[in-house]
């Protein structure tokens, strides 16, 4: 297919496959061609930012065939199936699975579940969910990393950590140990991954100005951390 495409800018192959459809139907018409995928690819563009259009592809694309493919080895699984994705040009890639719940996706997880979770745990273990209800009580919510220096390769550990309290007194936020221990005189890193500042909300721009004012009441010598945590989630709205 030769489109005309802005610069740097990247064909989903769902429009691919529409365009290809269409060409092979009307060969001798390019210019037509070129309207209706400009209309298409904005389209596109549009909904792939939509979180409940990617959710659902990557249902479609990637959950319902992995839920097949151990259907069809006759593989009985009980437990947390934690697929961790890219997003590549609005399409989900797979990069691995992991047979427990992810970090720090879990945290966000907890944070907008309701209720006792306990009773899931114990019915997938029992192989049957058909009595559980999911209750997802907070629409938003992110966490921040804070990683001790030279993580994710060798770390320094024993880094006196100041700002606990201060950091904990910030609404709506938990601060989550990770690599952290006691020592005399207070909380050290003992970890590459040290903290885990989770907060959640009803607004995500609110909720990520709440976690990001507890991150800056915490320190450590050589604290790492992102700045860009919900940056794609929060240009959709």
């Amino acid at each position: 297919m030769s489109l005309d495409l802005a610069e740097g800018a990247r064909v989903s192959p769902y429009v691919e496959d529409f365009m290809g459809a269409l060409k092979a139907r009307n060969p001798s018409e390019p210019e037509f061609h070129q309207a209706v995928f400009e209309v298409v690819q904005s389209i596109s563009i549009v909904l792939e930012r939509h979180p409940e259009y990617r959710a659902a592809r990557i249902l479609e694309r990637v959950v319902e065939p992995s839920v097949r493919g151990l259907r069809a080895e006759n593989i009985e699984f009980r437990g947390v199936l934690f697929i961790g994705l890219m997003i590549d040009a609005g399409e989900p890639r797979v990069l691995e699975y992991n047979t427990r719940f992810g970090d720090p996706e879990c945290e966000v997880l907890l944070a907008r579940f309701g209720g006792d979770i306990l009773p899931l745990l114990l019915a997938a273990a029992r192989g049957d969910l058909s009595g559980v209800q999911l209750r997802w009580d907070t629409p938003s919510a992110m966490a921040v990393v804070l990683a001790a220096p030279g993580y994710p390769g060798n770390v320094t550990k024993g880094l006196p950590i100041t700002g606990l309290d201060r950091a904990a007194r910030v609404p709506g936020v938990e601060v989550l140990h990770a690599g952290t221990q006691l020592a005399e005189g207070g909380v050290v890193t003992s970890g590459g991954r040290v903290l885990c500042v989770t907060g959640a909300g009803t607004d995500l721009d609110a909720v990520a100005a709440r976690v990001y004012e507890a991150v800056a009441c915490i320190a450590f010598e050589g604290m790492q951390y992102r700045t860009d945590i919900g940056h794609h989630a929060r240009k959709v709205g």
